[in-house]
């Protein structure tokens, strides 16, 4: 069953899919926005618009895919907060150039939290056993496999934080620990055991052809 979209609802959609899209393919800001689930509801006095039931996204080369997306808006200022999809898992994925090809975060539960004055994502939370991040950051890297409970990505920094058996995979190089940071832009790792005795070790696997870069 199409769900009845209101131009309300329709519009905090349109709003979430424009303002995650800093770097992709030029034209998908082009295509239609494609919209499809069993079951839509507004509250407008408690600023929220449900989608349920084999919920899909697209507009271009993006795509979302849930069993239910809850969108938060501002009831006065009308401006969205943020936007929740529920899966088994939910699919977010975005081509982004020829260069860096493809983002996809898999995860029981993702939420794109919002700046109330830019609206564009401050953040991308995903939640999962494990939560699953992958992109290809540039031509002449691999693709970055990034796996934990707890997985946060800001676009602004390019900044990945994974929390709770987490593991980081590049190259055919990989790293565990119960803490990874990673600086996508600038290519600088952190990683800590467990506790502030950081008993839990960290586990580093290096190929033996593996480069070293200058």
């Amino acid at each position: 069953m199409r769900p009845d979209l209101r131009p309300h609802s329709l519009w905090l959609i349109c709003l979430w899919l424009l303002s995650s899209q800093g770097q992709a393919l030029p034209n998908d800001r082009d295509q239609p926005i494609r919209i499809a689930a069993q079951q839509a509801i507004l509250d407008q006095r408690q600023g929220i618009t449900i989608y349920s039931g084999d919920v899909q996204f697209s507009q271009g080369s993006m795509l979302v895919k849930a069993d239910r997306v809850t969108a938060h808006f501002n009831a006065e200022s009308q401006k969205i907060e943020k936007i929740h999809a529920e899966g088994s898992p939910a699919l977010y994925q975005q081509r982004t150039d020829d260069d860096t090809g493809e983002m996809r975060i898999e995860a029981n539960s993702v939420t794109a939290l919002f700046n109330s004055t830019t609206q564009r994502i401050n953040a991308i939370d995903a939640a999962g056993s494990p939560a699953l991040y992958q992109q290809k950051p540039a031509a002449d890297k691999g693709v970055i496999s990034a796996r934990a409970n707890n997985i946060r990505y800001t676009p602004n920094d390019e900044r990945l934080l994974l929390l709770d058996n987490a593991s980081l995979e590049q190259d055919g190089a990989s790293m565990s620990a119960s803490r990874i940071v990673y600086d996508i832009r600038e290519e600088v790792m952190q990683a800590a055991g467990q506790g502030d005795s950081g008993q839990e070790r960290i586990e580093i696997i290096i190929p033996p052809n593996f480069e070293l870069e200058n």
